[in-house]
Formats: structure tokens, C-alpha cells, sequence
């Protein structure tokens, strides 16, 4: 397999333990993992053009070894983790910007391009990316791709799959499938086990003015109701965020920089619309309503300036335990009266997203027990779910999960999906559809985390780990 991967990415090929041990390793999840699921790849290569894609997944059928597509590693959830070794298929180095369409409003970009790259294309012909996922400064457009979600507008757009106009992929047969439409459930969310993403093109939006308002309260039923007030209004938000006053103490962040909010419970809302600040008057009639503090225009804003500092999945803080789940918004209310009987205060922040829904991102308290920290957010699970929530996402830790989140229909899809286009299961295995030689070792290792502990990992820096992309 070596000399083969050589053959056909020369340098692009890496096999040293350095390397092989950095690609066995994701963001929040304990690095003890990788003994336990055998998380350590057999190579790391890094294509260019799709065409060496295709040569790889042949090469991957005829040697029968495994594929694990990785983007910035900043999913929680294991979908960038190798389970059976096989080959890391890094695509940072397909990073361009290939297309923006003013007329039709979108761009069209390989899987690595960063968040920040797309933002510059689109500002020249007056565009804005719709959303931004929370991971911005280190993920990539096809890892976000791959995992679906919410982001930064989701309140107005919804989540990622409903801005993705077309994606490219390479399935397990080595074809090449350009997919639109209804066809997108079958490439979003699914963490990479129906195609390798080569090419994506994003909906987006014309650019407008920003406005930001943030929002204090004291007693957590008031937020709730001001929350409530802002979804069943027609106001032309674009974010609708929010988080409890432990949040605000523990990570001092936008209104709260200066310890000004330690106690309050704070929402935030954007908008990016052209009389935007017409909103004025009704969120001051919305902050007496809900005997709410207003913030001035500086501490508002701040919270725009801190957007990924706060709810960051790879940037946790240190040796913090997380969790990610998304939950109907009138399920707040009896979730939040439910924790406040837990014997140590959890974090807890939100987005809005269009339609009704809320994703929450908790931490557990420091100083707790890494035993502790798993009780507390297993209570909070089990709570969303009593409540018709779910995780946020599948990838390998959930992947038990995935036919009560993705429902029967779309898991009927998926198998028939898998048997047509993979059917040697090349493609990420063990996520999403759960594995019985793995699914085992998934649960050992997240019993060792809940009675032995270990510290969630994450990232330093974005990844790259390859000699730099020649000029084409």
C-alpha cells in the first residue's frame, strides 16, 4: 500500500508516526480513546483534483483498505476518526474558491476552502456567506458539509443543508455524482459514508448592514419569554443566540467581557438587513416586556466581535466536558426548571434556529469530577430527550442513535445508498450506521470516559501538516 500511495501523491503521502498519531486525534474526544478504537491511520495523504480521489478510492477497493475523510477536526463527534486504520484523506490542500455567482447568488468551493477565504471572495461583488458554523476559525466548508447543523443565521436560514445548493462527490465505486435538491440528504449530515466531498456550492446573500442588540436578565423564565416573543414576531433577524448565567461567569465573553453580567442571563440578537435599525424601538418595548436590561450599542457589539469565542466546540474550556443536542424551543422552559435541581450548575448556551428549534452547546462546571461531568450531562441528555430534542449530530458517538435522529425513511435511503455506491464499506465506517465490530469499542471507551475520565482534546491550530499547495 505504501509504494501505491506513493505512486500517486509522492510527498503527498505520509506515514510517519507524528503524523499518523495527529490524524487519530479530534477535537473533544479524550485522547485515551485512541487505544481503545484504534484510532491511529495507516497513512495520511493529501489530494489535489478530484481525478486522484477517484484513483484513490480504486486503489482503496483493489487493497481493501479503508477511507476516513478529515477537514479541520473540530466535530466533537468523531466523524474524523479512523476505527479500522485504513488511509486519512486530508483535504486541506483542495482549498479554492472556484466560483462566485452574483446573479445566482452563490459560490462554489473545493472541501478545504476555510470560512474566512470564502468571505473575502464573496465581499468584492457585495455577497455574504448566509451562515457561518461556530467552528469558523478552524473548520472547513466540507467538514460542515458533512456533518450539517447550525450556525451563525441559522435563526433566519436555517440549518447548513437548506444553503447548500449542489455538492460533488466520489463514492465507494470510484464515481463521480453531482447531487442537488432533494439528493442533498444523502451527502449532508452524513459525515462522509455515502462520498467523499470534492466540491460544494453555498446559497448566498447580498451583503447589508449589521446591527446587534444583547439583552440581561436575572431570571431565566424572562429570557425564556423574550425568546418565545422573538420567534412568534416577524422581525428580520438574522441571529437569535442566548446563554445562562453560568455561561456568562464562565466564559467572559462579548456583553460580559468585564464582568459586568456575571449574573445575568443574556440574549442576542442580529440582524443583516437593510433597515435593520428600524428594529430599535420594538426590542426596547421587548426588553420592558420582559423586564429585560438593554445593553448599550459598545457591549452589544462586542458579542458580534466574540461570535467564535463562545461557542467554539474545539476550544473548549480547558479539560471541559461538552455536549451538543438540539431541542423544540417550548421544550426549554421544563428542561431549564429540570436542571435547576442538579447538584452542580451546567453552562448552557443556544442558537435559534428557523422554524422552532433551539441547538444547545453545555459544559460541564469545572472542578467537578470527570465522573461527575459525564452524570450531569447524561441527565441532560435524557432530558432533551424527554422532550422531543436528540444529539446535535451522529458521527461515531451517536451512530447507535441514528435511526431515532434520522428516522426509518431516510435509514431505509441510506443502507440501499451504501449496498449501491460502497459496497465494501470503504467510506468512513462506524460512523453514522452503526457497526457491530465497532459499535463495542464505542461503548467501552465511552464507559472508560464516564468512570476512569480524560480530558477532551482539541486542536492548537488549523490543520495543514503538508508541504504548502504549489501555485497552479
Amino acid at each position: 500500500m505504501h509504494s501505491q500511495l506513493r505512486a500517486l501523491f509522492a510527498d503527498r503521502a505520509q506515514f510517519q508516526q507524528d503524523e499518523l498519531v495527529r490524524h487519530g486525534q479530534a477535537a473533544g474526544i479524550p485522547s485515551g480513546w485512541a487505544t481503545l478504537l484504534q484510532t491511529r491511520p495507516s497513512a495520511v495523504v493529501w489530494p489535489e483534483r478530484t481525478e486522484e480521489v477517484v484513483e484513490l478510492v480504486h486503489l482503496a477497493a483493489q487493497e481493501g483498505f479503508s477511507l476516513v475523510p478529515r477537514g479541520g477536526a473540530t466535530s466533537p463527534w468523531g466523524g474524523a476518526l479512523p476505527v479500522r486504520g485504513g488511509v486519512a484523506v486530508n483535504f486541506s490542500r483542495m482549498n479554492r474558491v472556484l466560483d462566485v455567482d452574483p446573479i445566482g447568488q452563490t459560490v462554489t468551493v473545493e472541501p478545504g476552502a476555510g470560512w474566512a477565504p470564502v468571505e473575502e471572495a464573496l465581499a468584492p461583488a457585495g455577497l455574504a456567506l448566509r451562515l457561518l458554523p461556530t467552528s469558523a476559525p478552524l473548520g472547513t466548508v466540507g467538514g460542515w458539509v458533512a456533518e450539517d447543523g447550525a450556525g451563525l443565521g441559522s435563526y433566519q436560514y436555517g440549518y447548513l443543508h437548506a444553503n447548500v445548493e449542489a455538492v460533488q462527490v466520489v463514492t465507494g465505486t470510484g464515481e463521480i455524482l453531482h447531487l442537488e435538491g432533494d439528493q442533498l440528504r444523502m451527502v449532508c449530515g452524513l459525515e462522509g459514508i455515502t462520498g467523499l466531498i470534492t466540491r460544494v456550492t453555498l446559497k448566498v446573500a447580498r451583503e447589508a448592514p449589521l446591527h446587534v442588540w444583547a439583552l440581561g436578565y436575572l431570571n431565566l423564565d424572562d429570557l425564556i419569554r423574550a425568546l418565545h416573543n422573538v420567534f412568534d414576531s416577524d422581525w428580520p433577524l438574522w441571529h437569535v443566540a442566548f446563554r445562562n448565567a453560568t455561561a456568562s461567569r464562565e466564559l467572559p465573553l462579548g456583553a460580559n467581557r468585564n464582568g459586568a453580567a456575571d449574573d445575568l442571563h443574556l440574549l442576542v440578537l442580529m440582524s443583516r438587513h437593510p433597515e435593520g435599525d428600524g428594529l430599535q424601538a420594538s426590542i426596547e418595548q421587548l426588553a420592558r416586556a420582559t423586564r429585560g436590561h438593554l445593553f448599550g450599542r459598545e457591549q452589544a457589539f462586542a458579542e458580534w466581535e466574540d461570535r467564535f469565542a463562545g461557542l467554539e466546540p474545539s476550544l473548549p474550556i480547558p479539560g471541559a466536558w461538552q455536549s451538543r443536542l438540539v431541542l423544540p424551543r417550548y421544550g426549554l422552559a421544563p428542561l431549564f426548571a429540570d436542571l435547576a435541581d442538579l447538584p452542580h450548575p451546567i453552562a448552557l448556551q443556544g442558537l435559534a434556529v428557523q422554524g422552532g428549534e433551539v441547538a444547545l452547546h453545555a459544559v460541564a462546571p469545572p472542578g467537578v469530577t470527570p465522573r461527575q461531568a459525564a452524570k450531569l450531562l447524561a441527565t441532560l441528555e435524557d432530558r432533551v430527550s424527554r422532550y422531543g430534542g436528540h444529539p446535535y449530530a451522529i458521527g461515531l458517538l451517536k451512530a447507535h442513535e441514528a435511526a431515532r435522529i434520522l428516522g426509518p425513511a431516510q435509514m431505509r435511503e441510506l443502507v440501499a445508498w451504501k449496498r449501491r455506491y460502497d459496497p465494501q464499506h470503504l467510506l468512513n465506517p462506524g460512523k453514522v450506521l452503526p457497526s457491530p465490530g465497532i459499535s463495542w469499542r464505542v461503548r467501552a471507551a465511552l464507559a472508560w470516559s464516564r468512570w476512569l475520565g480524560g480530558s477532551p482534546s482539541a486542536p492548537a491550530e488549523r490543520e495543514g501538516g503538508c508541504p504548502p499547495r504549489r501555485a497552479s
